[in-house]
């Protein structure tokens, strides 16, 4: 590194004078990154449930989202009968071919 303040060198050069005084850094690993992050979104979470109102709209959401991927399912894999290919119109065989 050079003594001159207007000059900076690159944030990837090691800094000797932090290795000088024994402060030691360290990577932070990707398991306590991850309980960080869940650990953080617990807490936000218990403190949105302690709030009445709060805690009526996360049922109320969830509920809404529990019918919705039930009803999603329930179209998904629905049994569709097989119309008849001599008399059904054209758009309704064509979409029971493709499906």
């Amino acid at each position: 590194m050079t003594d001159d303040p207007n000059i900076t060198g690159s944030l990837l050069d090691e800094d000797d004078s932090v290795a000088s005084i024994g402060i030691v850094q360290h990577k932070v690993s990707l398991v306590q990154r991850s309980r960080a992050v869940q650990t953080a979104i617990l807490d936000g979470f218990n403190a949105a449930w302690a709030r009445p109102i709060s805690r009526y709209a996360i049922m109320a959401t969830s509920s809404v989202c529990a019918l919705a991927l039930g009803l999603g399912i329930y179209l998904a894999i629905r049994p569709v009968p097989q119309p008849d290919y001599e008399t059904a119109d054209l758009g309704i065989a064509f979409n029971y071919t493709l499906l």
